[in-house]
């Protein structure tokens, strides 16, 4: 088997059950005609309708595959009246000689407690995972198996998953590894780990996998090593928290850079007011701010920015830091960053992301409200280029538009006002056809699909009655005609 790195992943598909306001939804991200260029893919619909939901799966898979802690924060967004949350996920790990289709499946529920202050609070547990895999090479095809389960087995069998014959090939099947798995197994779904990504897991398959190779030990460590490096180093999930940093005069700066040497990748938080770096990040930030000028310049004409350096100092720890200031210039003019609009600092926060989308195919984003703050013909354009000429995924949510005359009509998906169906695609969708004029079409002449109407009588009235009767029933009454 070739290098892990060798194989580039692409998210193909999401499946979503009871999560926020989706009982029921499906995305398919992959186009097999277009494996050589990006796929972008932009969510559109009313408020409320599941376009944030998808992003959270996204953030979600992210959190269990690069073995960290699902938030707490998820636990109050399984829907109401269900017991859980169900997620599953397929992508593909391909090289030139193979193509594996992998399928996640998580299941997660919540367990309430009592906090030391008499308050409640919920926790995500992880009830339920299970991972398969299907292949096809120049060689053979293998159909979809399963190939870890988590889901509890019948009986008094003390096999930490199923099928059987996979733990004893992955693991050696002793009853002392069963033993360790099985107490690795319980502390992960209480804490809200993957068990299936844990480091137990894939260590023990790894010393397997030295001691006796074979198929599933070689199958195994690809899957997880090569999932994992992908949520850890290029999967970046960017959630309305990003509007949040930046209206609290910060940034949340993330970027992946590559050289013949390393890669590093991250999101560091830099205040727009001035503040303190460690010393050994102004190299790789300098390098950010470098990339980002180059394209910046061109999107915001004539726009730079610089990081001033104003001196070291010591942290806590005994670490040099550097004091720096964040400042922009234009036409010769330079200003602190922090008066900068908060559009501008919205792409310049996910700008150096963009241009690893651009150039890597393996490379996913997500940003949940893309359009916010950002000048919507801007926004039409650089989605139109990173359609047409990037080689990553990426991923939007939007109010705005205007991208629907300017990239893919298949490259949109739809929320619906149904929450057992809540994705699709308009089909049929001819190049002559205007997509934001069927959308609109569809709102005012639709049966309710696509839009849950509102009356502007019954807006109009809710706005009188909100205010309340300041004078008198004669002026309500005269109101009321007005609206009729």
């Amino acid at each position: 088997m070739s290098d892990i790195m060798d194989f580039n992943v692409r998210l193909k598909r999401i499946q979503i059950e009871h999560l926020k306001n989706v009982s029921f939804g499906e995305i398919s991200f992959f186009d097999e005609k277009n494996k050589r260029k990006s796929n972008v893919i932009g969510i559109y619909g009313q408020n409320g309708s599941g376009k944030t939901t998808l992003i959270n799966a996204l953030a979600i898979f992210q959190s269990v595959a690069r073995r960290s802690r699902i938030p707490d924060f998820f636990a109050n967004q399984i829907q109401s009246g269900e017991e859980f949350s169900k997620i599953n996920y397929e992508f593909s790990l391909s090289n030139d000689e193979e193509d594996y289709s992998i399928f996640y499946e998580i299941v997660i529920s919540k367990e309430e407690s009592i906090s030391d202050e008499n308050k409640k609070i919920s926790h995500i547990v992880i009830a339920e995972e299970r991972l398969s895999y299907s292949l096809r090479s120049k060689e053979r095809t293998k159909i979809k198996t399963v190939f870890i389960d988590t889901t509890i087995p019948s009986g008094d069998d003390i096999s930490p998953f199923t099928p059987k014959i996979r733990f004893k090939n992955l693991t050696g099947g002793k009853n002392k590894i069963a033993t360790k798995l099985n107490i690795e197994k319980g502390a992960t779904q209480k804490n809200a780990k993957s068990f299936v990504f844990s480091n137990v897991l894939f260590d023990i398959i790894s010393k397997q996998h030295e001691q006796k190779a074979n198929e599933d030990t070689e199958v195994g460590l690809l899957i997880l090593e090569r999932l994992f490096t992908y949520a850890a180093c290029e999967l970046f999930v960017i959630t309305t928290r990003l509007s949040n940093i930046i209206a609290l005069n910060a940034l949340f700066l993330g970027f992946r850079i590559k050289n013949d040497s390393a890669v590093r990748v991250g999101q560091v938080p830099l205040s727009l007011e001035g503040g303190k770096i460690p010393e050994d990040m102004v190299t790789t930030i300098e390098e950010i701010w470098t990339n980002i000028n180059i394209v910046l310049k061109e999107i915001v004409p004539g726009l730079t920015v610089k990081m001033r350096k104003l001196g070291e100092s010591l942290l806590d720890d005994n670490t040099t830091a550097v004091s720096v200031q964040l400042t922009c210039s234009r036409e010769g003019i330079e200003i602190p960053l922090s008066q900068e609009s908060d559009g501008v600092k919205k792409i310049i926060s996910i700008l150096s992301l963009l241009i690893a989308v651009y150039n890597e195919r393996t490379i996913t984003v997500a940003v949940d409200e893309l359009d916010s703050g950002i000048f919507e013909y801007l926004l039409g354009e650089l989605l139109k280029i990173l359609s047409e000429k990037g080689r990553g995924q990426f991923i939007f949510t939007s109010h705005n538009l205007r991208p629907l005359e300017t990239i893919d009509p298949m490259s949109i998906v739809f929320t619906t006002t149904n929450p057992r169906a809540r994705y699709r695609r308009f089909s049929s969708i001819k190049n002559t056809n205007n997509l934001r004029s069927l959308y609109y079409r569809e709102i005012i002449l639709g049966e309710d699909e696509f839009y849950k109407r509102t009356r502007n009588t019954e807006i109009s009235l809710a706005f009188l009655k909100a205010w309340g009767n300041r004078n008198g029933k004669e002026k309500e009454k005269e109101d009321l005609v007005g609206l009729s």
